[in-house]
């Protein structure tokens, strides 16, 4: 304890008054002394067996308990993560620890509306700034290689022209050591066309087909299969379901507005500026349907008849 005292107070430039101990040490008063040079005026150094000083150790010695257990687990976590990308590497055959991951993945109804996420986790775990999103913008109804094609592009071709400006820590600017793309050999062979034709072919990919959990990696016949209680296994499914997560949630917001913005289209007197502000304040259909009449003719530039035949609208949805 004392050994400990003296090197906190060797560091710290504030030194207190009255120093509480848990317990008696030997070096009380030789300890006094030194703290009292410190701050220039006497230190005492106590021992309180009741009362609220008494209180004050006990709490920093829960606090202490506390932090320990936290940091220890904090430890446990980052091992983990550590053995989850060592086998990754072993398994997938890869050259180093796969550091930085992206994964990719592609949310449609019928070709509708689809969209696609980048999820990237760096050293085992999520880096939520560096999540993307994508709307496809390719006509028609294309498939899903076609779809995850697009969206590959687009985030490569991003990184690429944001290098090339000298925009270094762009959005895109920083490239992943492995992209993991759901599905299998065909998602597969559409992210290695994509790199390639892009000069970024040293970039190392995986697809994870889920029926099976199975993993193909370029120039194996086969998928790996690994254990399920396989760290790199479940890493990887942590990273996939992330980025279909991800995915779904930017489908299901982009369905709602366009849902809003039928309904809105189909009443006469509604235009792009009066739409506009309504999508602003309200959102969603599901919101605007919540609104109550006096909601909508206290919206300003609302006359009540457009207010009364947006109401009416509403609530014959449905």
């Amino acid at each position: 304890m004392a050994e400990f005292l003296d090197q906190y107070y060797t560091r710290t430039a504030y030194v207190p008054q009255e120093v509480l101990l848990p317990f008696e040490i030997s070096e009380a008063d030789a300890l006094a002394k030194y703290l009292a040079g410190r701050r220039g005026q006497a230190v005492s150094v106590r021992v309180p067996t009741r009362g609220p000083r008494r209180e004050l150790v006990e709490m920093a010695q829960r606090n202490a308990v506390l932090s320990l257990k936290r940091a220890a687990v904090e430890d446990l976590s980052l091992t983990r993560d550590e053995a989850a990308l060592e086998e990754l590497a072993e398994v997938l055959d890869l050259p180093a620890r796969p550091w930085r991951i992206e994964a990719f993945d592609i949310s449609n109804i019928h070709g509708k509306e689809a969209t696609g996420s980048m999820v990237a986790f760096v050293g085992g775990r999520p880096r939520r700034d560096a999540y993307r999103r994508f709307r496809v913008r390719i006509a028609g109804k294309p498939d899903d290689y076609a779809m995850m094609e697009e969206v590959l592009r687009r985030r490569f071709s991003h990184g690429l022209r944001e290098l090339q400006e000298a925009k270094a820590g762009g959005k895109f600017s920083e490239f992943p050591d492995l992209v993991l793309v759901d599905g299998g050999k065909g998602q597969l062979n559409v992210a290695l066309k994509v790199l390639e034709e892009l000069g970024l072919s040293g970039i190392e990919v995986a697809a994870l087909a889920k029926r099976q959990e199975e993993i193909y990696r370029p120039g194996r016949k086969d998928p790996i299969r690994l254990p399920r209680d396989s760290e790199a296994l479940k890493l990887l499914q942590h990273i996939r379901d992330e980025a279909h997560r991800f995915a779904v949630e930017y489908h299901r917001t982009l369905r709602r507005k366009e849902s809003l913005m039928s309904l809105l289209d189909s009443v006469p007197g509604i235009g792009p500026a009066r739409r506009n502000l309504l999508l602003k304040r309200f959102g969603s259909l599901e919101e605007l349907k919540r609104a109550s009449l006096e909601e909508l003719l206290s919206i300003p530039g609302f006359p009540k008849s457009l207010a009364l035949k947006l109401y009416k609208a509403l609530h014959q949805e449905g």
